[in-house]
This record gives structure tokens, sequence and C-alpha cells, in this order.
């Protein structure tokens, strides 16, 4: 151990020469494989580091500059350093966002509540209504403007409807009961005029129009918005004239807030039969 201890004790003194001879440096202590020393380097020995084990003051003074000096000192200290590089690799997707962890936010932090400044959604006026404008009931048939067919041309389309509801009016309408003036006919399904009108056959079965009866009316969801399209109407034409008026809304309920023109009708066709209509 005398020998050992005398090389051990000489390093030590070495390092402190690079620092300058009387120096002191205080320091946590560096664990030993069998104690820890006192990081006490005033006498060159770097303190008891334990069976085995080493002082831990030169070291680490002289390490600074041995980071500097020396390429491989310096890469295995870099090795347990954070690599910034890692931080700049732009936003990360985190998928969407659930509405849930929102509830705590006030309103103008939640994505799901429009701001003051961006106002009203838009107008979508996508449903067009017949309303049936006949002054009598028809005797020959059933009651009421029949529609064969409502379709759109809006540039390169060409749409039909891809919903429609029927608010029946006055007079006799075929209702398919067995046993009635039409048999098993119905005359007042809304979803006979979901196509475009090219078969309109009277006293068909199944029927190729809805009957609105007197008074009523027929809404039709075409999908989006109509402005800008030309909108093509069928009506059966009869022994008498079935007049009807036709509305561009928002909804399926014709009112002033959601039709176009303030609830004014886009065309009335007093003497019933087809119409081309420009929107």
């Amino acid at each position: 151990m005398g020998a050992v201890s005398r090389l051990g004790r000489a390093a030590a003194l070495a390092s402190l020469a690079l620092l300058g001879v009387g120096c002191e440096v205080e320091q946590a202590p560096w664990p030993g494989a069998g104690g820890t020393g006192d990081g006490s380097v005033a006498d060159g020995s770097g303190g008891a580091g334990g069976a085995g084990g080493m002082g831990g003051g030169a070291l680490d003074a002289a390490m600074p500059e041995a980071d500097a000096a020396d390429p491989d000192v310096g890469s295995s200290l870099d090795a347990g350093r954070l690599d910034r590089g890692a931080f700049d690799e732009g936003p990360v997707d985190r998928g969407p966002i659930d509405m849930a962890d929102m509830a705590d936010l006030p309103d103008m932090a939640r994505p799901d509540m429009a701001r003051p400044d961006m106002g009203p959604p838009p107008e979508v006026y996508r449903w067009l209504i017949v309303l049936d404008d006949s002054i009598d009931e028809n005797q020959a048939g059933t009651a009421g403007a029949d529609i064969c067919g409502l379709s759109a041309a809006c540039g390169a389309d060409e749409l039909v409807g891809v919903d429609a509801e029927l608010v029946l009016g006055d007079g006799r309408v075929c209702d398919g009961v067995p046993g009635g003036p039409c048999g098993d006919t119905r005359r007042e399904d809304p979803r006979a005029a979901l196509d475009d009108g090219a078969m309109c056959e009277g006293g068909s079965s199944p029927s190729d129009y809805v009957s609105l009866g007197v008074t009523g009316s027929l809404a039709v969801d075409f999908g989006r918005d109509l402005r800008g399209c030309t909108v093509y109407l069928v009506e059966l034409a009869g022994r008498d004239a079935e007049g009807y008026a036709v509305y561009l809304c928002e909804t399926p309920v014709l009112e002033a807030a959601t039709c176009a023109g303030g609830g004014a009708p886009v065309a009335v066709v007093d003497a019933g039969g087809e119409a081309s209509i420009d929107l």
C-alpha cells in the first residue's frame, strides 16, 4: 500500500500545482467504494474515500480544464447533458380536443364557442318550400297541387332533394287505405318528389307525385345553398289549374326570418304545371 499511496499522493499534488499551491476547495463529498471523502484538499490528499475509494476535491477542481483540453473527457461529460435539439422538433399533434376537458375554461378559451367578433353564422338556403295556392279543391283528382319532382342545376352539378316534409292541406288526398277510392295508392308521401319529375303520370301506382291538399305545403332539402342555382319543378297539370308558390328558406318552416326576401316567394305559378326558377 505504501507505493500505491505515494503514487496517489503525487498525482493529487500534481493536480494542485495546476491550480496554485495553498488553494483550498470546499465541495460536496465524492462517494468512494467504501466511504466518502470530505472534499477538503488543503493538504493535497483529496479526502479519505474509504477502502478502495478516491478523494473528490483535486479531481473535480481540475475537471474544467480537462473538459476543454481533452476531447475524450469532454465527450464523456457531454453524454450526461441535455440534447437541446430534441426540443426544436416543432409542434406535436396530440389528437382531437376532448371537450370534456374544456368545461372549466372560460367561454372565450373554448374552441366550441363562437367569438363575438366573428358575427352570426352564414345563411344557408337549402330548402325549397312549395305552398299550394289552389282556389278550390280539384274534384277530378286529389286536392291541391301534385308535385312530381324538383331538381336544381348549380353550375356543373345536377341535384335532386335529399329529404322532404309534407304539411298536408285540406280536401281528399289518397292515403293508401285499402277499400278507399284510390285503393292502396298513397298520394301523401313526400318522398315521391325526391327526383326530377321525369315520371309523372296521373293514376300511377306507386304514385309518381305527392298531393299537397288545399293550402298544404311541401319542403324539400337539397343539402346545400341554392342561391345562384336554377330550380326545375314539375307539377302534374290536371283539368283544373292548381297554382302554387315557391319559397327559398333555411329551414323547412315557412317564416319571414328564415326565408329569402323576408318570406316573399321566389316564384308564383298560378296555372300550375312546370316551372323554371332562377335563384
